[in-house]
């Protein structure tokens, strides 16, 4: 049977970061999703997810790497990338949409 210690809570890991203490929410984040491609290992030990000191310290380290391998050579590094980001349509093509909105209403009887 595997000894547990050396791992710590959600809550234990977040208080790891003194100055800029992440929210839980965002570790478990880190654990589910990950950043730039880096999970952050974890266990779970029936409800309670448990996450050892060595991999905060290994995550750490893999992600420092991804964000250096995406900065440029002239020393800037580009902004993450918005997945929900809206486009803004222009008014050509708004004027298009609400002349079919209104083609299907009128088709529709409405």
């Amino acid at each position: 049977m595997e000894s547990y210690e050396g791992y710590l809570t959600i809550a234990e890991v977040a208080k790891l970061f003194p100055e800029h203490r992440p929210h839980t929410g965002t570790v478990w984040r880190w654990c589910s999703k990950g950043v730039l491609g880096v999970r952050l290992k974890h266990r779970r030990l029936g409800r309670r997810v448990m996450i050892h000191r060595d991999a905060v310290d290994e995550f750490i380290d893999q992600v420092s790497d991804a964000y250096a391998a995406q900065q440029s050579p002239d020393g800037d590094v580009p902004a993450p990338a918005r997945r929900n980001a809206r486009r803004t349509r222009s008014a050509k093509q708004r004027e298009r949409d609400r002349g079919e909105a209104a083609a299907r209403l009128d088709r529709a009887g409405i």
